[in-house]
């Protein structure tokens, strides 16, 4: 054993020189893993090919599989008859430049992206078929983006995902517990934010790995990994590999990590050109990294020839290397040699590098890397030496021997939690991997509908409660959407329909000023008693000495404006009325009360004219009595009977109220689900929660549940504000009011989630949330009766999703129908088509897009 310490530093202190970066410590730790793991896989000999055993099974089979986006001369083929093979239980990396169609393959096999030709298998079955579980959850997947809920913590994003997978909730603890001890995550409930980029994509990793899926893709799952930690998650990938079988694909842009894998796959343009061992290719094309070999592939892929016209190229360099290890030292003073293999066609050249005890050494660069191998050696400790591969060999039975110990040292063999051991993966104990159980394949179509809607409400289950959490996350912002429709309602009720007042109005009264100073004489004119008359809170008379200024006032903004009385007002109204043979169109003319208005506000100029009216009406009335006439000669000859419907004096607030109601409630619901799925589509969370099996109508229907609990507060507050506050009456039977409310907040939810679905910005979604406003506003007769429409326009306005339910809930609170009436009846109907309608659409829609 000390023998084996000994060494054990002398290769820490071999490989881990003064210039030697971790980097390559890694690499080099990645090729001992390699061969360790290839000497257990197999007994076959490293130039062997990884396929020449044929009872492997395949995990993932392509065959002549090919894709294309777009159709006709637009079409763009991605793959170009890919025919692929992953053993089960290999380590399979997909090696290739940006663009090249990694991550369209991926989509492949995850059931995301359907072939335009060719077939994909997965465990012998075809992606998306019944029974095949995919997407689902025999594909544990890690995007190369982060693709993390950012307000989530540790735990709360890796529970997420084994709710997905129906992980036991005990299991699912134990699996947080170890995957966050193990890639060396700060504490669990840190949030994800708050995390680094590269913790971030270990959680990323630990998501993938929560399930403990039969195949795992994984898309650059170790850039950013601080060095040591990249070699962990590598000999843990190579522990299940070889004692659990467990299949695993990934996609790397280091090249020579990749020889810690069973198959390379190099991709290029859309083509895979070539899948076997490392070791194997690397013998077969005459290269020592596997970057020369991909570029003598790209070269004849390109050149259109076989990769073995570039042999020649090495084999050159190989009787170059000889005739120099041959010779004996340079006499350069122990000046050291820089060999360097340069990437085209593995050509080596040969450089000598200045003195100085810094660079006292022999560099050897091979392909991408530089790789420092001690100083100058005599010819005799040359032989003393040991060799790169017994020092590997004699580290991993150092390695062995430490595992074995540490697994002795464990009480009765088990790990603290009672769970079966693994392995030993740096230093540490590996719980026993308890791949992901199947269910059993139905029997019958009863029992696969069964068992696929328990799936399903489970999927939208764990989809809920991660929207009720996220929702739980911004309390302040929750409150303001519940109390948003309240302050509208208020300030509708406080603001819209009331009375205007405190209007100043002009007043010349000639008949006054004619007269003296007494009070008696002032009061007894007709002319006073009228413009005593007028509601002192609606009009403030301000009097003038002219009419001239009277007028002017108005000209200038001050009045609304001017009321002028002639000097004989009282005698020509006398004359009038009780000696009507005498009246004249001057007499008419001096008994009249002249109005100089501003029409310029439509409404306060009819408002004055009803007050003016009003008040002379009542003048007249008072006046009849005061001469011991009937008050009925003051009025005009048509009486107004009790109202059918509603009350003798309605108010606008009342006739508005119905349309603003439902305005605010469905607007509301529009706010709350516009930017819904752009949100998630934007996070990235999405694109794994797809392949863990979710479906787009599982993802509308969970954001649906969720809005119906925030729709339901929404309602309740503006219904008690509306109804209780401000006392709007309502004479019709409150539930139908109550329930149409609901549904044409539902309505909104529903329009929102179509137009979140048809978007990919928050800005798109947001302005044609906002563009829907106006003319629902406009056309749905909430601030002006569709009758005053032209037929076309109120035609096209009772198509649309608010007019007739408006028109209903005004006939339930001014005429007290109730479902009954064909009138009320539409209204429900029309929201509730529209409803399904929208709902649809954004499946569709949504599933277009994802």
């Amino acid at each position: 054993m000390s023998k084996l310490l000994r060494l054990y530093n002398s290769w820490d202190q071999y490989s881990c020189g003064d210039f030697e970066t971790k980097d390559e410590v890694m690499l080099s730790n990645i090729k001992r893993s390699s061969s360790s793991q290839m000497s257990r896989h197999s007994s076959r000999s490293s130039s062997e090919s990884f396929y020449s055993n044929a009872t492997i099974d395949n995990a993932v089979l392509f065959k002549d599989v090919k894709m294309s986006y777009g159709k006709g001369k637009k079409s763009v083929n991605v793959l170009k008859g890919i025919n692929m093979k992953v053993p089960e239980g290999a380590i399979y990396a997909l090696l290739g430049p940006s663009g090249c169609g990694k991550t369209t393959l991926c989509n492949c096999i995850t059931g995301r992206n359907k072939p335009t030709q060719g077939t994909v298998e997965v465990f012998k079955k075809i992606p998306g078929t019944p029974g095949s579980n995919v997407p689902g959850p025999i594909i544990g997947y890690m995007p190369q983006e982060i693709s993390l809920f950012p307000d989530f913590s540790i735990e709360e994003t890796l529970m997420y995902f084994s709710k997905l997978y129906r992980l036991d909730p005990a299991r699912a603890a134990d699996r947080v517990d170890f995957l966050v001890d193990f890639l060396e995550l700060p504490d669990k409930r840190r949030m994800v934010a708050n995390l680094s980029g590269g913790q971030q994509r270990r959680v990323s990793l630990a998501a993938a790995l929560i399930h403990s899926p039969p195949l795992l893709i994984l898309d650059e799952p170790t850039v950013g990994v601080d060095p040591v930690l990249r070699q962990v998650i590598w000999d843990y990938l190579v522990l299940l590999s070889t004692k659990e079988r467990l299949s695993i694909i990934i996609t790397t842009h280091y090249i020579e990590e990749a020889r810690a894998a069973n198959v390379c796959g190099l991709m290029r343009q859309g083509k895979l050109l070539v899948e076997e061992s490392p070791d194997f290719l690397m013998e077969k094309y005459k290269c020592p990294t596997l970057e020369a070999v991909f570029l003598q592939l790209s070269r004849a892929s390109d050149s259109k020839s076989t990769p073995e016209v570039y042999v020649h190229q090495y084999q050159q360099h190989q009787q170059q290397q000889q005739q120099l290890d041959s010779k004996p030292p340079v006499p350069n003073g122990g000046l050291p040699i820089l060999q360097e293999v340069s990437a085209e066609g593995c050509d080596t050249t040969t450089t000598t590098i200045g003195a100085g005890d810094a660079m006292n050494q022999t560099v050897i660069a091979a392909g991408t890397g530089v790789a420092i191998m001690g100083p100058p050696q005599t010819t005799q400790e040359q032989h003393r030496a040991p060799t790169m591969k017994q020092l590997a060999k004699e580290k991993q039975a150092l390695n062995q021997a430490k595992s074995d110990a540490l697994k002795a040292s464990a009480p009765g063999g088990k790990m603290p939690n009672g769970e079966s051991i693994e392995g030993v993966v740096n230093g540490r104990l590996v719980p026993k991997f308890e791949r992901f159980q199947i269910e059993a394949v139905p029997k019958s179509k009863f029992e696969a509908f069964s068992q696929e809607t328990t799936r399903s409400f489970n999927r939208i289950g764990a989809l809920t409660s991660k929207n009720f959490a996220r929702l739980m996350r911004n309390l302040p912002v929750l409150l303001f959407q519940f109390m948003l429709p309240s302050v509208e309602v208020i300030l509708f009720c406080l603001c819209i329909g009331q009375e205007p007042f405190n209007l100043p109005l002009s007043i010349y009264n000639e008949e006054l000023h004619l007269l003296n100073e007494s009070l008696v004489e002032r009061t007894s004119t007709f002319s006073y008693q009228y413009l005593n008359e007028i509601n002192n809170r609606s009009v403030i008379q301000v009097n003038y000495n002219s009419k001239l200024e009277a007028i002017e006032a108005v000209k200038e903004g001050k009045t609304w404006g001017a009321v002028v009385i002639g000097e004989n007002f009282t005698d020509n109204l006398k004359t009038r009325f009780l000696q009507p043979e005498m009246v004249s169109d001057d007499l008419i003319s001096g008994g009249n009360v002249h109005l100089h208005l501003d029409m310029s506000n439509y409404l306060i100029s009819l408002q004055l004219q009803r007050i003016l009216l009003q008040a002379f009406q009542t003048f007249a009335m008072n006046t009849m009595a005061a001469f011991n006439v009937s008050k009925g000669l003051a009025q005009l000859p048509v009486e107004q009977e009790k109202p059918i419907y509603g009350d003798r004096e309605p108010t606008f607030t009342e006739f508005m109220a119905p349309g603003v109601l439902l305005s605010i409630a469905f607007l509301a619901a529009v706010a709350l689900t516009a930017i819904a799925l752009v949100q998630e589509r934007k996070e990235g969370v999405l694109e794994r929660s797809l392949v863990a099996g979710v479906t787009s109508t599982e993802f509308i229907m969970s954001h649906v549940i969720t809005q119906l609990l925030v729709l339901h507060v929404q309602v309740f507050l503006l219904l008690m504000f509306t109804f209780l506050v401000f006392e709007i009456p309502s004479r019709g039977y409150f539930f139908w009011v109550i329930l149409l409310t609901l549904l044409q907040s539902s309505c909104g939810m529903a329009f929102g989630l179509m137009i979140s679905a048809m978007t990919k910005e928050e800005t798109s979604a947001t302005m044609l949330a906002l563009g829907s406003f106006y003319p629902n506003l406009l056309l749905s007769g909430t601030v002006w009766p569709t009758q005053a429409m032209p037929d076309a326009m109120r035609y096209f306005a009772y198509c649309l999703p608010q007019t007739l339910p408006i028109e209903s809930l005004r006939y339930i609170l001014s005429r007290g129908w109730d479902i009954t009436h064909a009138e009320v009846a539409t209204g429900f109907a029309v929201t509730i088509a529209w409803t399904t309608f929208f709902l649809i659409v954004a499946v569709v829609v949504f599933k277009a897009k994802i």
